[in-house]
């Protein structure tokens, strides 16, 4: 059964492969075009927009309100550890399982307490300056996040609402 082809078959063949290629480079060239539609699409989403604001708000509030520590906190702390560990490990010396021994340890001893100072109580002016820096804050941050969006995404946005409709 094994016959040789003619040059006419295999250059019929050829074409056939070379066709079927040539269809799916076209469909593949396509798929990519219509891709960079869809992200653009995607970014102009009203819950992308905010999402990425929420994102944002999120990585402000977490760089600018972390909380300090008072300076004498640490060494009491580290001193009650030292304390508890120094007493778990005599009494595993004695013979008894460590997860016991600290469990012992720890019923007999009472737990730290933080005394943390109250804060003082803030006036009037104060707390209204507060909150006019914090609005003004969120303000230039939502700004500031949908001027990043439309450079992205190179939609304008001046003029519409949450939801994308234009406003009248």
């Amino acid at each position: 059964m094994n016959r040789t082809l003619t040059k006419e078959e295999v250059a019929a063949r050829l074409q056939g492969k070379s066709d079927a290629i040539s269809r799916r480079i076209d469909v593949l060239e396509g798929e990519v075009a219509s891709t960079g539609e869809d992200v653009k699409r995607f970014l102009a989403s009203p819950l992308v927009r905010v999402g990425a604001t929420l994102a944002l708000g999120l990585a402000v509030g977490l760089l600018a309100g972390r909380h300090r520590r008072s300076p004498g906190s640490g060494a009491l702390k580290e001193a009650y550890l030292d304390l508890l560990a120094g007493e778990a490990a005599q009494a595993v010396r004695k013979g008894i399982e460590p997860e016991e021994a600290v469990r012992e340890t720890l019923r007999r001893r009472a737990p730290i307490i933080a005394d943390c100072p109250a804060a003082p109580e803030k006036g009037f002016f104060r707390q209204t300056a507060g909150f006019a820096m914090r609005l003004l804050l969120g303000i230039m941050v939502r700004n500031g996040a949908a001027t990043l969006l439309e450079r992205l995404t190179g939609a304008d946005t001046a003029g519409t609402d949450a939801a994308g409709e234009e406003i009248t």
